[in-house]
């Protein structure tokens, strides 16, 4: 969990105590928090216009993700561990190299901030929503070009876990079942 301060917070799910702080990095408000799939690492963004890598056994910062324009907004590792993508309110996206901190690709053309994004668990579709669009990515290639694109009104996304369809949903209750590959509604 995070606080407006910019800690996180790591806990016991079973049991419900706190488990680490994380504190020394964020100034603002931790907008995102994702775990490299192994576990051993942290990616959290913030207000403060940082990504940060955690260490979560030490609770240590590792690295920082560039100092950005505007707030990150959502942050999350690739499937390889080796890279992470970061969502920025300038309404960029960029996939970052973790070795060497280089922005490897920037993402699509995008009319408003991305505001959240989901990982197929196998890996080979990711997942973007801002309010006025979703796109689906192949996360494995260049990132040159979307999956499809579709330009609606959406206000949260949910990735079935096969990574095959998802759900995008609007704050009026409207809810829709779409085809990952086509872009289509399914029935």
């Amino acid at each position: 969990s995070s606080s407006e301060d910019g800690e996180v917070v790591l806990w016991d799910a079973l049991s419900g105590e706190p488990l680490r702080r994380l504190r020394g990095g964020h100034t603002m408000f931790v907008n995102s928090l994702a775990f490299r799939a192994d576990g051993k690492l942290l990616l959290t963004g913030s207000q403060d216009k940082t990504a940060r890598v955690w260490d979560v056994e030490s609770g240590r910062p590792l690295q920082v993700l560039g100092a950005f324009e505007r707030l990150v907004q959502a942050a999350a590792f690739l499937p390889d561990g080796e890279r992470a993508i970061v969502a920025t309110g300038d309404r960029r996206v960029r996939v970052i190299d973790l070795a060497t901190l280089a922005v490897q690709h920037e993402l699509g053309d995008f009319q408003a901030t991305v505001e959240e994004f989901q990982l197929s668990a196998d890996g080979t579709r990711l997942l973007l929503r801002s309010d006025r669009e979703t796109q689906v990515w192949d996360p494995r290639g260049d990132f040159s070009e979307p999956v499809y694109r579709r330009k609606d009104r959406c206000d949260a996304i949910a990735l079935r876990p096969d990574g095959r369809a998802f759900v995008s949903g609007l704050k009026s209750g409207i809810l829709q079942y779409w085809d990952m590959e086509k872009g289509v509604p399914l029935q």
